[in-house]
């Protein structure tokens, strides 16, 4: 089907891209998301920065997500996974194996979901900070008016196994300063 797709658009100098999708499981999240990507003309720039930007906060994982749909737009992992990924290592930590290839969609769809108690309220989503007692701490927020961020940091065992609402405000200043660039890579500037 798609080499007649292409063959039909060669006069026309389309490149064709196909997703081979099924409505009953994640193929579809992961379309949808990989063509709300291929519209964002400064997607490099996104991609680029989101590493500087976890480079500061030496997160587990950042995530980037289209405000109303709550599809990922960008993700990244902390330097030690990706080493530690790339490299094959079987020192990985429990934590590490155990993520979930679907956890993008469950995100998503428990945060819609909570948009949504919250719209019921009248009351807007700003941001969100869940304190996990595994360590892992989560922060949502918008970083733009079409992007949430989403940021995972876990403990580093240094004694402090919790950390406290003015380690949680920086994190959120954190984002507060990075917004301003990622407004211009946004606004195409």
């Amino acid at each position: 089907m798609m080499d007649k797709l292409q063959k039909i658009s060669n006069p026309f100098q389309f490149k064709l891209v196909g997703f081979p999708t099924s409505i009953w499981d994640e193929s579809l999240y992961k379309a949808w998301s990989q063509i709300v990507c291929s519209l964002i003309p400064n997607m490099n720039l996104f991609n680029s920065n989101l590493l500087k930007f976890n480079q500061v906060l030496d997160a587990e994982e950042i995530i980037l997500f289209e405000k109303t749909t709550f599809l990922v737009i960008s993700s990244t992992a902390s330097i030690q996974r990706q080493t530690q990924s790339t490299s094959g290592s079987a020192l990985l930590s429990n934590s590490l194996d155990a993520l979930d290839p679907k956890r993008f969609e469950k995100i998503s769809n428990i945060i819609k979901t909570y948009k949504q108690s919250l719209g019921k309220l009248r009351s807007n989503f700003q941001n969100l900070v869940i304190r996990g007692s595994n360590g892992a701490h989560f922060y949502i927020d918008f970083l733009t008016d079409n992007l949430f961020i989403m940021i995972v940091l876990r403990d580093r065992g240094s004694g402090n196994q919790y950390r406290n609402a003015s380690e949680d405000l920086l994190i959120l200043e954190n984002v507060k300063a990075a917004r301003k660039w990622f407004e211009k890579i946004e606004a195409g500037k």
